[in-house]
């Protein structure tokens, strides 16, 4: 799962599309700073260093047909 994340995290950087709302986060988390980066955000957006971490849990075992993400 996190190799899955962290290749949309470099496709989302490659096209330069804030597909996970980081931007939305900083502007309700911390507005005064927003408004001082808004305009460069395009600029600040690929240099964003991600640190991941998956905790996940499982439901149940069993087989499947098809994986959960198509490539």
């Amino acid at each position: 799962m996190k190799k899955e994340v962290l290749s949309a995290w470099e496709k989302a950087r490659q096209y330069n599309t804030d597909i996970f709302g980081f931007g939305e986060a900083v502007h309700k988390k911390y507005p005064k700073q927003w408004e001082e980066i808004e305009d460069e955000w395009d600029d600040y957006f690929p240099e964003i260093k991600l640190s991941l971490e998956v905790e996940a849990k499982l439901r149940r075992s069993g087989m499947t047909t098809k994986p959960p993400i198509q490539e």
